[in-house]
């Protein structure tokens, strides 16, 4: 759930709470930082900070500060601010990269960084920075089911040369004759598919959840290499 409340006009962030089930909700901010902030933008986040720990939650703060934490030129008035606040920074590889120069200015922070079971920084990226990645304890509770069904179609026996044959038999008179578009592809969708059906039939197979939850990270993986190709 997205929550403006916390948010000041002066510095770039979203805050978005999470709601789980009979747990306490997890409050969630993205902040920016631009590398040619003062001192003052330091006290303005202190200031949100404030607001944010009235609230009795778990906090996770994370994104681009533009502060060098492999540096020692740390200003101290960001290590106070941890300090004080109770956070922890968990990131603590270099999150960007060039050829000149290798910096940590992408932070993640947490008040309870024993729930946090491990973060990556994965060497890829569409910029010049890496993704940071946390792996939370808590976690979505999965269901108590063991097993799912998936639908797929079968080549076991398919043959092409057979497939080709069948359906350069198959009559489409029918499909010119009607005018409307839309009936007509449904018109072809229908005999094609039972062509298809035929020569690749549809199976239901129960897996494991643990199957079903890997062919949904393959698909999303294979969704954002795609998206990065295309980019």
């Amino acid at each position: 759930m997205l929550t403006t409340i916390l948010e000041k006009d002066d510095i770039e962030s979203i805050w978005v709470e999470i709601i789980f089930d009979h747990q306490k909700p997890i409050l969630l901010g993205n902040i920016y930082r631009p590398p040619n902030s003062n001192a003052k933008w330091i006290t303005k986040f202190e200031s949100m900070l404030t607001n944010v720990d009235i609230e009795d939650k778990e906090k996770i703060i994370l994104g681009d500060f533009n502060i060098d934490l492999a540096s020692r030129k740390i200003p101290a008035k960001w290590s106070h601010l941890k300090n004080i606040f109770n956070l922890s920074q968990i990131v603590s590889v270099p999150t960007r990269v060039t050829q000149t120069s290798s910096t940590l200015v992408d932070h993640i922070y947490s008040n309870k960084p024993d729930n946090i079971h491990f973060f990556s920084v994965p060497k890829y990226s569409i910029s010049d920075h890496y993704p940071v990645c946390i792996s939370h304890k808590r976690g979505l509770k999965s269901k108590k089911k063991i097993h799912e069904y998936i639908t797929f179609r079968s080549t076991k026996h398919f043959n092409e040369n057979d497939f080709i044959n069948n359906i350069s038999q198959c009559s489409f008179d029918s499909v010119l004759e009607i005018e409307d578009p839309e009936e007509a592809s449904l018109s072809f969708l229908n005999i094609f598919t039972e062509l298809l059906n035929h020569h690749a039939p549809l199976i239901k197979k129960r897996v494991s959840v643990s199957v079903i939850n890997l062919i949904r990270f393959y698909k999303i993986f294979f969704a954002c290499v795609m998206t990065i190709k295309w980019l």
